[in-house]
């Protein structure tokens, strides 16, 4: 079964660069509206000139990994666009090659709370909102290297582990409910064409 996305309303996070500004190009081209989030202002204003898509691409400067912040955006989103009909969380960093032992707490705690707490705070916040849509969807981005130890990754492998585990502990608290909850597990995060189809299959 495939999600419509001509005309739904999807959220993206990390979408100033890379992946995420993939895949909010992806999901313009197929005709949804997108609200772009991402800390970096100026990562969004170029996402949005790449999209030219009008007032079917609004953009939110926020840190999600700042909860307030957070939990204030799906109010301004559904002012923008109505609804909220699927929620990307893809924003996530990596941290500097090094061994465990000669890594700083901050900077552990920092990949922590980008990529484990930034997936949580967006859940948490528009959860209730896709839960009132007859049909939507959750799509957590982890990484192969949550699965298979990468040297000098082990923050960011921890992370992204607990990223890929999430959905399948939040199922049984919307059974009977039609919020799709996936995690995709890319190898590689890589520039791609503008032209990106977005997959909605199951992962």
């Amino acid at each position: 079964m495939r999600m419509k996305i001509t005309d739904n309303v999807f959220v993206v996070t990390g979408g100033g660069n890379g992946m995420g500004r993939e895949v909010v190009l992806g999901l313009l081209a197929r005709g949804a509206r997108v609200a772009a989030v991402d800390l970096n202002e100026a990562g969004l204003a170029e996402t949005a000139t790449l999209a030219a898509a009008g007032d079917r691409l609004t953009t939110h400067a926020v840190n999600v990994a700042d909860r307030k912040a957070v939990l204030a955006l799906p109010a301004k989103v559904v002012k923008a666009h109505g609804q909220v009909d699927g929620l990307f969380n893809v924003a996530g960093i990596i941290q500097p090659f090094v061994k465990i032992q000669d890594l700083d707490f901050d900077v552990i705690e920092r990949v922590m709370n980008v990529n484990f707490w930034g997936v949580v705070n967006m859940s948490k916040a528009f959860l209730p909102v896709l839960l009132e849509r007859p049909a939507a969807g959750l799509l957590n981005v982890s990484s192969m290297g949550g699965f298979l130890p990468v040297p000098g990754q082990a923050a960011y492998g921890a992370s992204k582990a607990a990223v890929s585990c999430s959905p399948r502990r939040c199922s049984p608290n919307c059974r009977g409910r039609t919020c799709r909850r996936r995690s995709s597990s890319p190898a590689v995060s890589a520039p791609t064409s503008r032209r990106t189809p977005v997959s909605t299959r199951r992962r």
